[in-house]
């Protein structure tokens, strides 16, 4: 498998324990942080304005579709995984190509899923 290391990622999550989580992992993984976003509102602010590779998107931002940022990634030609506490099952609605992972997602499935997506 190529290596993740160097992979600027974008976390949208609006659990501060998983986004802390999600950032520990990427830093192990050898990726860069780029930011975070804890709601569709800053997700929007930083697809606008940061740099990145790659999104990291709950699907559930505090009772809101995180869909929402995937189809404004997707528009742009971004990459993106969707993360969900809930499964994958049918989550992925108009991103039939995109990663899901569950969480709590091992840190092999999300190395995957990066490598999947980027390179």
């Amino acid at each position: 498998m190529k290596s993740a290391a160097g992979i600027r990622v974008l976390i949208v999550e609006d659990e501060p324990i998983v986004a802390m989580l999600a950032e520990d992992l990427l830093d192990s993984i050898g990726c860069v942080v780029a930011g975070a976003a804890a709601s569709i509102a800053e997700a929007h602010l930083a697809i606008e304005t940061m740099t990145f590779d790659v999104a990291l998107i709950d699907i559930n931002l505090d009772g809101e579709d995180g869909l929402v940022v995937a189809d404004a990634l997707k528009d742009r030609h971004i990459p993106y995984i969707i993360t969900s506490g809930y499964g994958g099952e049918g989550l992925a609605r108009g991103h039939p190509d995109v990663p899901i992972l569950s969480k709590p997602y091992a840190i092999a499935a999300l190395e995957a899923a990066i490598c999947r997506s980027v390179i």
